[in-house]
């Protein structure tokens, strides 16, 4: 009887030895994973930053072609101040 229980022993022993490597092996899969996912948010942050400076250049650049627009004379001998505060120019104004 005490060689069965020290085999049952050894075999609990085994058995608690094997989890440990299956559990160290899923949180290493894991942590591998992780590390994947993490890299790909890096990659779509960076993408998103370029996108949004893109965007910034773009608003910019409407800006100063609106600022341009209503400081163009809207008619030959129409100065900047008559042609943003009256007729089609100045009525679409916002």
């Amino acid at each position: 009887m005490d060689k069965r229980v020290q085999e049952l022993a050894t075999l609990d022993c085994a058995q608690f030895q094997l989890e440990k490597v299956r559990t160290k092996a899923d949180l290493k899969a894991t942590f591998s994973d992780l590390d994947t996912v993490q890299s790909q948010l890096d990659e779509e942050h960076e993408r998103n930053s370029k996108l949004q400076d893109k965007v910034r250049a773009l608003e910019k650049e409407i800006r100063s072609m609106r600022c341009q627009a209503l400081l163009r004379p809207s008619s030959p001998g129409t100065l900047p101040e008559q042609a943003s505060s009256g007729g089609p120019s100045g009525s679409s104004q916002q």
